[in-house]
């Protein structure tokens, strides 16, 4: 089953790749990226989205220092936020995979247990995935954009991970602790130690901090549409909602890496209609250009820290 899943999602991928490909031939103008590229306005406002961008780094150190809190295992947000910007460019290498497998060494080598690291992964991806949700359908239904630019299977799943996700979320936020725990044996203790779950005050505050991810990645991409003249098509609104939900199905469709080519596509279709074909393409090229940048930014910055701690520290 997991086999045709991974291949069911490769199929998905590459038709996105494909898609945003085909879309790109077919509208890009090169004089119309030349033109954007060729002005201070634009590089400015691409050096500012990368800065903001790069913030989702200390925000989510910060999250997941707080769902480890509530597992009574006390660790800084900047130390968090090192083992998580130094992971950030292995998201480039096919498969999805390195990414995690690396923050899980660094954190492991910290001294972080591995039932508190595959626990909190797995409630800040819960949560994470219900922020995008809650943040692009709120951005779609304010900026009467609505549910119009998704077709009816779209519409579908994403009305199907809410019901999962409110389900989820509402677990999380009530149950502070194991529902296992009274069980002594081994195997018990280590599925106690797994579902232990971090209450409603450590839910919502990262769900709070996942949601500002999307709104300052947002505001970074509102600042690129401001430069190329087209704030009031590419509205705020528009481009938080864009990119929270092509994150959110680019994260559903694994295959290219860091979702290179299918959150571009899936983008494509979330902002038609709101301005000329030249204009998205450019404007979706741009945002990709202010991912990257700001990967390379979390990076070098962590290293960075990295040289100046002697060594990450925990406060136990």
């Amino acid at each position: 089953m997991s086999l045709v899943w991974r291949g069911l999602a490769w199929v998905l991928a590459i038709s996105l790749v494909v898609y945003f490909v085909i879309q790109a031939s077919r509208a890009l103008d090169l004089a119309v990226l030349r033109e954007a590229l060729s002005q201070s306005d634009v590089w400015l406002a691409l050096l500012v989205g990368s800065l903001l961008y790069a913030c989702i780094i200390p925000v989510t150190g910060w999250a997941w220092a707080i769902l480890l809190s509530a597992r009574s295992e006390s660790w800084r947000p900047s130390t968090l936020a090192v083992i998580l910007g130094l992971s950030q460019l292995a998201k480039y290498i096919p498969g999805n995979i390195a990414q995690h497998a690396a923050r899980a060494t660094i954190a492991m080598r910290q001294g972080m247990k591995p039932t508190s690291l595959i626990a909190t992964v797995a409630q800040e991806t819960v949560l994470a995935i219900a922020a995008s949700v809650v943040i692009g359908l709120l951005a779609l239904f304010i900026g009467n954009h609505g549910l119009t630019v998704l077709d009816p299977r779209q519409i579908k799943i994403m009305l199907i991970a809410g019901i999962l996700l409110l389900t989820a979320f509402g677990v999380l936020l009530l149950f502070n602790r194991s529902m296992l725990a009274s069980q002594g044996q081994a195997m018990g203790g280590l599925i106690s130690a797994l579902t232990t779950l971090p209450g409603w005050k450590a839910t919502s505050a990262a769900l709070l901090a996942y949601s500002l991810n999307y709104l300052l990645v947002g505001i970074g991409l509102w600042c690129v549409a401001f430069a190329l003249g087209e704030s009031d098509s590419l509205s705020y609104l528009a481009v938080t909602a864009a990119f929270s939900l092509s994150w959110l199905l680019g994260f559903m469709t694994p295959g290219a890496p860091a979702g290179l080519g299918t959150r571009e596509g899936i983008m494509l279709v979330l902002l038609q209609g709101t301005s000329t074909s030249e204009i998205l393409v450019t404007f979706v090229l741009l945002a990709r250009v202010v991912t990257m940048s700001g990967d390379i930014i979390s990076f070098l910055g962590a290293a960075f820290m990295q040289t100046r701690l002697k060594r990450f520290e925990v406060n136990r």
